[in-house]
């Protein structure tokens, strides 16, 4: 293709993206060779794929000369980090057969460009796809073996990246013998490279640390590689055995202490890293090296005529780390018994002494589970924990979620018995206290300037309730609470019972002041209303103080529609039984309280109860009076009556309990007035007035 014809990006994506939708006229152009099947996917196969749309190319030669010329290229570059050079990779690019190869042409009306820019121009553009298969032959896997087999293997870095074009090259199937050979060029060279790398890398001062560390671990990753690559090579051992003396060098830089146990920890997360699965066996190596060397450390401590408490950190310290190790016989024999001793001596003053003491005991039960005193140790460890609990400070929430703490772990050291209970219970009434506290803080904080319910609601339930009228309102808290308000007479909004106590309060709050009102029954004192208190439309904080005082009488549903306000739900009741029973109603932008003291309440339903069932009774007797004296011929009468009467008439004769009756007026059936019809005169029901 010459310069003039050549295909620019720039170009090309300035127009696609200055495509307008005005139509277009498309048209196939197809190889005049018909494309060759796809050859059978194997390890010798490989294929790549063009698909461009929207070229602005001059014709379609052009067009199909660029798709072959991108295809080839794509080819090239997959071939190229397989070990071929570039000429090799593009003859054997171009030996590649084609397949799904097609060109086509489209016309679109685009904006211009440059000198042509504000103009709309048309143009036909291209859309290419195709696709270039290439099966490697014997002869050509045995040419790339030869290519790889003269490549420089001088540094590391050539040897890695031989490395890797010698894992493609296993996926084509070589000739063994051939794989063979350069398997074992590359490996041996590999080995040479990885010594002096060894030497060079690990004459390097173990301090500072951090450079030695990440000198091992260039050091590591090589050896893998090796390890994975060529398993089984005689130079191996003998690599893997310098590695190790490199990394005791680190190791044992960190001084063998108790206080440098995060460092050592750290350390070993970086050879687990390091090692992987391919140096298993070199990290447990490390791991069984300190596991020596801190034995040793504990028994020239303990030869030194050091102290138990002392060395007991070491001791807890070699124990938490190597939980199966074969030196646990030797220290039960050297110190188990000191060990016992020291933990009885115990007397934690603190929860975390105390946690140590229980760390102590759980480990002890772990590494010597046949101890003979280890049933004395847990009671003793019990009898703390009691004895801790029973006197310990809790003075807010975060004390008492470490108290909680405490107590799981010394749950399964303390025997049950009076002493126990009592700890417990102490522990949950100060719990039950600190909660209502935290709660009552929230809850005045939610109110806001509504917190008075807070103290009337306390002193409404201390009333004496059932009591006499003339003893309201006592001498009490809620006396006190009442003598500060002004007696509303006439001017009550709660009630227009004028023998009602009503008291009006004044309030400098959002709410504007209330009422209060003392209702009774039977003249004894059944309830108290707090009316007219302005709250605005959200009743939340009111209705969530109720629900944490009293047991809901109502259903979740009826408590959703009541503090939406959507008018379906106005009141929803709190309490049950004989206790304190509570009715909060809402009105548009207030709410009222009702307070009725329940075994009142009670009374006063079966009164009303009662007081039905007389009435009932005395309209049973009326009505069966008033049928037995009969109705005279004129009187007016109306029967089938439920919410109105479907007919009525006069009475024209009697006969017995029937009766004749001329039909004057009829709901439904207007065609029957004038008729005469008998009706039973339990049927029939005087005319209204």
């Amino acid at each position: 293709m010459d310069a003039k014809n050549r295909i620019h990006l720039l170009e090309i994506v300035t127009l696609c993206a200055a495509l307008a939708g005005c139509g277009a006229t498309p048209r196939t152009a197809a190889l005049a060779e018909s494309a060759p099947a796809a050859p059978t996917q194997d390890g010798r196969t490989i294929s790549v794929e063009v698909r461009e749309a929207n070229l602005l190319i001059p014709d379609e030669a052009l067009a199909k000369d660029y798709l072959r010329k991108k295809l080839v290229q794509a080819m090239v570059e997959r071939l190229t980090p397989m070990g071929f050079d570039a000429a090799s990779a593009a003859r054997l690019a171009a030996s590649g057969q084609a397949q799904e190869f097609s060109v086509r042409s489209h016309v679109e009306q685009v904006f211009g460009t440059g000198t042509d820019e504000g103009k709309v121009r048309t143009v036909a553009l291209w859309d290419v796809a195709g696709r270039l298969w290439l099966r490697f032959s014997d002869e050509q896997v045995a040419e790339l073996g030869q290519m790889l087999m003269k490549l420089p293997r001088t540094s590391l870095d050539e040897i890695e990246a031989l490395e890797t074009y010698l894992d493609r090259f296993r996926e084509l199937r070589p000739d063994p013998g051939q794989l063979s050979s350069l398997d074992k060029a590359v490996g041996d060279r590999l080995a040479e490279a990885l010594a002096d790398f060894l030497k060079v890398q690990l004459a390097i001062p173990p301090t500072p640390e951090d450079e030695y560390e990440q000198a091992l671990g260039r050091v590591a990753r090589l050896l893998r590689m090796f390890r994975k690559r060529h398993p089984g090579h005689a130079a191996f051992a003998e690599l893997e055995a310098a590695f190790r003396v490199g990394a005791l060098k680190l190791l044992r830089a960190v001084p063998l202490e108790p206080k440098n146990v995060p460092r050592l920890r750290a350390v070993f997360d970086s050879f687990a890293r390091m090692c992987a699965a391919e140096l298993a066996d070199s990290h447990q190596y490390l791991r069984r090296t300190l596991e020596l060397d801190w034995r040793n450390r504990i028994q020239r401590l303990d030869e030194s005529h050091v102290q138990f408490p002392a060395l007991r950190e070491d001791f807890l310290l070699f124990m938490q780390e190597f939980p199966g190790s074969d030196f646990y016989p030797e220290l039960e024999l050297r110190f188990l018994s000191r060990w016992v001793d020291f933990l009885m001596d115990q007397r934690p003053e603190n929860p975390e002494q105390m946690q140590d003491v229980l760390g102590q005991a759980e480990l002890m039960g772990q590494r010597f589970p046949r101890c003979a005193r280890l049933a004395e140790i847990r009671r003793h460890v019990g009898q703390q924990c009691v004895a801790l609990l029973s006197r310990l400070p809790i003075p807010d929430l975060e004390a008492m979620k470490r108290v909680d703490q405490l107590m799981a772990g010394c749950d399964s050291f303390m025997e049950a018995g009076l002493e126990v209970m009592a700890m417990r219970e102490r522990v949950a009434r100060i719990r039950d206290n600190l909660l209502r506290a935290r709660d009552d803080r929230a809850e005045r904080e939610a109110l806001k300037d509504l917190s008075f319910f807070i103290g009337w609601d306390a002193k409404i339930a201390k009333l004496p309730w059932g009591k006499a009228r003339g003893d309201f309102p006592g001498t009490g808290e809620f006396a006190a609470a009442w003598g500060q308000g002004t007696d509303a007479g006439s001017e009550c909004h709660c009630s227009l019972d004028p023998d009602e106590p009503c008291r009006a309060f004044e309030s400098e709050g959002s709410h504007g002041g209330f009422e209060v009102v003392a209702r009774f029954y039977r003249e004894r004192l059944w309830g108290v209303d707090l009316c007219q208190v302005f709250t605005g439309p959200d009743l939340a904080s009111i209705y969530n103080f109720f629900a944490r005082r009293y047991a809901k009488d109502h259903t979740k549903v009826q408590a959703a529609a009541f503090l939406s306000g959507g008018g379906v739900v106005r009141e929803v009741a709190f309490g049950k039984g004989s206790g304190l029973r509570v009715i909060l109603a809402r009105g548009a932008d207030t709410c009222s309280v009702r307070y009725r003291d329940g075994a009142l309440l009670l009374l006063q339903e079966q009164d009303e109860l009662a007081e039905k069932k007389r009435k009932e009774e005395e309209a049973k007797r009326a009505r069966d009076e008033r049928v037995k004296r009969g109705w005279q011929p004129g009187d007016c009468v109306q029967w089938e009556c439920d919410i109105s009467c479907a007919f009525r008439g006069n009475v024209r004769k009697r006969d017995g309990q029937r009766y004749l009756v001329v039909i004057s007026a009829a709901e439904e059936e207007g065609r029957q007035v004038g008729n005469a019809v008998w009706v039973r005169g339990q049927e029939l029901y005087d005319c209204p007035e």
